[in-house]
C-alpha cells in the first residue's frame, strides 16, 4: 500500500472525527442556550413579583403578626388581611417550586433570589399550614411542593452558588 494514500486517508478519517466532535459540542452548546434563553421571560416576570413594595409588606406583615397568633388555625381561617397576604405570598414560592420541580428554570435561578425569604416565610406559616392539613384530614394535601423546595434550598449550600455567579462575572 502506498504510504502518503495511507497517511492521507488517515487525516481524512481524524478531520471527519474532529468535525463530528465540534458539531455535537456546538449542539450541546446550543440546545443549553435555548433552554436558558425559554426561562428568562418567565423568570424576569416571576421575579418582578417579588421586587414590589406591596408583596414585600405582605410578607414582612405575615412575618410580624402570625407569631402573634396563640394557636395557629388552618391557613384558610386565617383573619383578613393575613389570610389574604399568605395564599398571594405562598402562591408566589409554590410557582417557583412548581418550576423548580419541573426542571423548567435552573436550580440555581430557582433558589439563589429567594434563599432567605422562602424559608423565613415557611418557618413563619409552617404551622398554619400543619393546620390547614389537619382540618382537611389529610397531610399531603396543602403546599408539599413549597415544603420540599424550602427543604432544598435549607440544604443548598449558597456559598457555592455565589462563587459559581461570581466566576461568571469575572469571565
Amino acid at each position: 500500500m502506498d504510504i502518503p494514500a495511507l497517511i492521507f486517508n488517515a487525516l481524512a478519517v481524524f478531520t471527519a472525527f474532529a468535525a463530528l466532535a465540534v458539531s455535537l459540542i456546538m449542539s450541546s452548546r446550543q440546545n443549553d442556550l435555548g433552554h436558558n434563553a425559554n426561562q428568562l421571560p418567565v423568570v424576569v416576570e416571576l421575579f418582578s413579583e417579588i421586587r414590589s413594595y406591596e408583596f414585600l409588606r405582605k410578607e414582612e406583615e405575615l412575618w410580624r403578626d402570625l407569631p402573634k397568633i396563640s394557636a395557629p388555625v388552618p391557613l384558610s381561617e386565617l383573619p383578613a388581611p393575613l389570610k389574604e397576604y399568605a395564599f398571594n405570598v405562598t402562591n408566589f414560592y409554590s410557582m417557583i417550586a412548581y418550576l423548580w420541580m419541573l426542571q423548567a428554570v435552573d436550580e440555581r435561578l430557582a433558589i439563589w433570589p429567594v434563599h432567605f425569604r422562602a424559608v423565613k416565610t415557611w418557618e413563619t406559616i409552617r404551622p398554619f399550614v400543619q393546620a390547614e392539613r389537619a382540618a382537611r384530614g389529610a397531610e399531603h394535601s396543602f403546599l408539599n411542593v413549597l415544603e420540599t423546595f424550602v427543604a432544598k434550598i435549607e440544604e443548598t449550600d449558597i456559598r457555592h452558588y455565589l462563587g459559581s455567579l461570581q466566576g461568571r462575572v469575572h469571565e
